[in-house]
């Protein structure tokens, strides 16, 4: 019913983000790319709300391809909303800023470039953090401690996880996963037993798993498939892809 609401797309924007922020938690990916399509067809008369047409579409789609492993496709991607979003400046706001910076981060993450993927989470940390969600810097704080744990980079790994744990007890509610994130760096720099120390983190990610609380960074970054991923010793993006593909073929049979 597209004239109920072309008055008022900025209605219609939100509305549609949450349906697929709902869609996004259950992989309904093709649904997600169905509604999309839609949102791509507004007429966006203002360059402001471009911007946030824009924002929304590379955010939700971004989305998709980390969920599915497709990371190369991902940075695909970023090179063509680069012109839109990337060099934009001061149209798009700082915190829709961070959340392109968070998603092309994560990208390079899956591509196991982790110097070019802690140039872009540093871009998030250093933004000052009333302009950021505590949710999104709580999470940029963590991929910096595993990004710098992927580089082998101990001694500064040491460093920051003080620093971290300062600033996470200095502020709001820390999330269960930045608790069970921090125990797990310390253990393993104290030098304790890696194989049970890599199972019993998995173990408790799991449990957190559980808590729809902790399920919205578990969300935004898949902590518990990266665990995985050391234990089989296997590339996380191998294993995000071959967990996508069973689920996909679980879906397609009826079972879920």
């Amino acid at each position: 019913h597209r004239d109920l609401w072309e008055d008022a797309p900025m209605d219609y924007l939100y509305l549609i983000n949450g349906a697929l922020t709902g869609l996004k938690s259950m992989r309904k990916y093709e649904t997600m790319r169905a509604f999309l399509e839609d949102v791509k067809l507004l007429d966006t008369k203002s360059e402001n709300l471009h911007a946030m047409v824009t924002q929304l579409v590379f955010a939700h789609e971004m989305s998709i391809l980390i969920d599915t492993g497709q990371f190369e496709q991902g940075l695909s991607l970023v090179k063509t909303y680069e012109s839109d979003l990337i060099k934009k400046g001061g149209v798009i706001s700082v915190h829709t800023q961070a959340n392109v910076y968070f998603y092309i981060g994560v990208t390079y993450f899956g591509m196991s470039d982790y110097h070019r993927a802690l140039q872009y989470i540093n871009e998030v940390l250093n933004i000052h953090s009333k302009y950021v969600s505590q949710q999104l810097y709580s999470l940029c704080r963590l991929l910096h401690l595993l990004l710098h744990f992927e580089l082998g980079n101990e001694d500064f790994l040491n460093y920051e996880l003080r620093s971290v744990e300062r600033k996470l007890k200095a502020g709001k509610k820390l999330f269960q996963v930045e608790k069970v994130t921090i125990g797990f760096f310390k253990k393993w720099l104290r030098g304790m037993q890696k194989k049970s120390l890599l199972q019993d983190y998995h173990r408790q990610l799991l449990s957190l798993s559980k808590d729809p609380y902790e399920m919205q960074l578990l969300r935004q970054f898949d902590f518990i498939t990266w665990i995985e991923a050391k234990i089989k010793k296997v590339a996380f993006a191998e294993l995000v892809s071959e967990k996508n593909l069973k689920e996909s073929v679980t879906q397609q049979m009826g079972i879920v």
